[in-house]
């Protein structure tokens, strides 16, 4: 089996085949505008150096294209993330 994306309210969370939460990337919807604030991001400890905290960043920034929404970079790790890497130029604000 493979690690399962499941999208909660203001989160999204990757769990294991076990079902058991392996990271998440926290985020806040505003009802007036098309902005989510990326207020977190974070990774079991047993499961840090595999790509994880990436694996959530791309996924959530696939759902704000979706959903035509901008992301707002709260946390250090998506704020690194959306200077290093053009990837992610369509979904941020400016």
């Amino acid at each position: 089996m493979q690690n399962e994306f499941v999208r909660e309210s203001g989160r999204l969370v990757l769990e294991n085949e076990a079902h058991v939460v392996i990271g998440e990337i926290r985020y806040t919807e505003h009802v007036d505008d098309k902005v989510w604030d990326v207020t977190h991001t974070f990774v079991d400890p047993n499961f840090r150096g595999q790509g994880i905290a990436a694996q959530l960043l791309d996924a959530l920034a696939e759902i704000a294209r979706q959903e035509d929404v901008k992301l707002k970079p709260l946390c250090v790790y998506v704020k690194t993330a959306f200077m290093r890497e053009s990837k992610y130029d369509d979904v941020k604000t400016h």
